[in-house]
Parts: structure tokens; C-alpha cells; sequence
């Protein structure tokens, strides 16, 4: 554990917690104004700080480097744009069962475990497809889905479409 980067740990840690705090009092505001700014301030003097470090330091927690390659760079940019999406699905979806339909958080959560068991049967069905057909036919055609998805909480109304 010599080669641990405990120095690259503590600073991702540092302005992660500062972000999510931030994050977080968007919705519940209990902080003052000047927190808020102190917070901001942190994250970002601790993301550049852990960037710098993490481009120094021999043994990194996670190397900066592997970015230069371009498929990793934009494998992770599409990875962290659908991320978003999905999570929005997800969140639209709470969102008008507690709105639109009344119900509560609970009962919504309970409605929501079929998107699980949907996830676990498709997960494995696109392990087998990717390997059949590869990954970029497999990461178009997912990225259309959840692009449709998206799309498509727009206009969820009690109803139906």
C-alpha cells in the first residue's frame, strides 16, 4: 500500500463532497449564500489541484493520460451522456407517479421495480449482442432508445400520450 495515492484520495474526495453538498442545497437550500461560494471555491481550486496531482503523481489514483486516447475520451463522454439521460428517464418517471397520479414516494418506488428487472434481463441479452454485432452498432441503437425515452417524458400526462 506504499504506491497507494492517498494525496489523489483525499483531494477527489475534498471536492466531490463539495459539489454534491452544493447539489444537494439547489433543491433543499439551508446554507447561507456565502457558504455556497465557499463550497464552489473549494470544488474547484480541489479539481484542479487533484488534476495537477494526478498528472505528477508516479502511481496515480486514476490516470488523466488514458484520456488522450481518443476512443476513451469520447467512450466516456457517450458513457456520461447517457448516464444523464437515463437518470433523467428515471427521475421523470418518479416525478409524474408522485405528480400526476398522487401516489406516494414508496408506491412509486414500488411501480419503478419492473424498470429493474427490465435492466437485468436486457443487460444480459446486450452482453450477447455485443459480442455478435460490436460495440459501436450496440452504443448507436442504445443511444437512440434512450434518446426516445427522454423524448418521450415529454409528453407522459396522466391520461396517456
Amino acid at each position: 500500500m506504499k504506491d497507494f495515492d492517498y494525496v489523489g484520495c483525499i483531494l477527489v474526495t475534498l471536492y466531490l463532497t463539495c459539489l454534491l453538498i452544493n447539489l444537494c442545497e439547489i433543491a433543499f437550500p439551508s446554507l447561507s449564500d456565502g457558504t455556497h461560494i465557499a463550497l464552489w471555491v473549494i470544488f474547484c481550486v480541489g479539481l484542479v489541484a487533484w488534476v495537477i496531482w494526478e498528472l505528477k503523481y508516479p502511481n496515480p489514483l486514476f490516470d488523466l493520460k488514458l484520456f488522450t486516447n481518443p476512443d476513451f475520451a469520447l467512450g466516456n463522454a457517450a458513457n456520461a451522456f447517457l448516464s444523464f439521460c437515463q437518470t433523467t428517464v428515471l427521475y421523470s418517471v418518479l416525478f409524474f407517479f408522485q405528480g400526476p397520479y398522487r401516489q406516494s414516494p414508496l408506491f412509486a418506488g414500488i411501480l419503478m421495480i419492473p424498470f429493474g428487472g427490465g435492466i437485468m434481463i436486457l443487460g444480459f441479452v446486450a452482453g450477447i449482442l455485443f459480442d455478435k454485432i460490436g460495440a459501436k452498432v450496440m452504443c448507436v441503437v442504445g443511444s437512440l432508445v434512450t434518446a426516445g425515452g427522454t423524448l418521450g417524458c415529454i409528453y407522459m400526462q396522466p391520461g396517456g400520450w
